[in-house]
């Protein structure tokens, strides 16, 4: 599926969420340079995809409130507020109402500098397959940390969510120390190994 279809699902799975998907239109080189989207790079494991283009951003409105879906992963869906702010939007159903929502960057510039390390630094810890990840999930989570705040100082603090409840950072989240959480970004097994291919031990 393309990233549009996949990313009008995750949109459609969100309740009370109205959906709008923009008119095609041509952009110049010019300004595909301008355009911040051309600096994320979609990283599939993990179910990373973003618009290319901003007629592939989805006008989206929930519980009366605008905002624009400009990519996803396999936890939920990346949003810009009407205040520019971006927001990580759960599509889990095991997710409660002060769990739905997580703060991420004060603008998108600064969300697509901290994706950017983010992926730097899961391709470091894979690059160290045959060594202790352990010990290199602790050091890249150390250096992502670092640069994340260098970037956006508010982006690992708690913040208000849309419901109104504490919401802990998007960010904080995916700077985790645990091994595991890194393991599965890196190479998760239902990425590796589809249900075709597993075999009983």
């Amino acid at each position: 599926m393309s990233t549009l279809a996949v990313m009008w699902e995750d949109v459609r799975s969100i309740p009370g969420a109205v959906p709008t998907q923009r008119r095609h239109s041509r952009v110049t080189t010019q300004d595909f340079r301008r355009d911040l989207l051309r600096h994320l790079i979609d990283y599939r494991p993990a179910g990373f995809r973003f618009a290319r283009f901003k007629d592939e951003i989805i006008d989206v409105e929930i519980d009366g409130v605008r905002y624009e879906c400009f990519g996803r992963c396999n936890y939920g869906v990346f949003l810009i507020a009407d205040d520019g702010a971006v927001r990580f939007r759960s599509t889990s159903p095991a997710h409660t109402d002060d769990q739905e929502w997580f703060p991420a960057n004060r603008e998108l510039r600064a969300f697509v500098k901290c994706y950017s390390a983010f992926i730097s630094s899961v391709f470091q810890v894979a690059a160290h397959f045959d060594e202790d990840t352990a010990d290199q999930a602790e050091r890249q989570a150390t250096i992502l940390e670092h640069w994340i705040r260098a970037v956006d100082v508010d982006a690992l603090r708690c913040a208000r969510t849309p419901t109104g409840l504490s919401g802990s950072p998007c960010w904080r989240r995916m700077t985790s120390r645990s091994h595991d959480r890194w393991s599965n970004i890196c190479r998760p097994i239902g990425f590796l190994l589809p249900r075709r291919r597993w075999r009983a031990e």
